[in-house]
């Protein structure tokens, strides 16, 4: 079996986590913008929709996020040690909830837009907060 060298694969999954992070906290940030209203969060998720919703930055996205949960599997696989402190514990478990369900949260999100032509918005939110 092919050995990818740990330093290799601790470079590859810190950069990939920084890109997403870019946009995590875009994503976030737009998302705290629905306390403010249909208004404030519509009009933020328009603006940087040509931004973060476009097929490049997407596919960048996307792929950022599957090459770090790759890059977790092959280390874990790799016989790296379980982590010492709890907040490495806290980290690596956080990573393995997150993994199981990004997918499902990536399909409702853009789901909508990529099969069926339009954007949910601030109702889209609030659909899925009511049900």
């Amino acid at each position: 079996m092919l050995r990818i060298p740990d330093a290799f694969l601790r470079r590859t999954q810190a950069l990939s986590g920084l890109v997403f992070l870019v946009f995590l906290a875009i994503h976030l940030g737009n998302t705290a913008l629905a306390a403010f209203g249909p208004g404030a969060y519509d009009g933020a998720q328009r603006a940087l929709r040509a931004f973060y919703q476009a097929w490049p930055v997407e596919l960048a996205i996307l792929g950022a996020l599957v090459v770090h949960v790759l890059v977790a599997v092959l280390r874990k696989l790799g016989g790296r040690p379980a982590p010492a402190t709890g907040y490495a514990r806290w980290h690596r478990n956080a990573g393995i909830f997150l993994a199981l369900f990004i997918g499902g949260h990536v399909f409702a999100v853009r789901g909508p837009s990529w099969f069926l032509g339009f954007h949910p918005e601030f109702a889209g939110v609030a659909f899925s907060l009511a049900y």
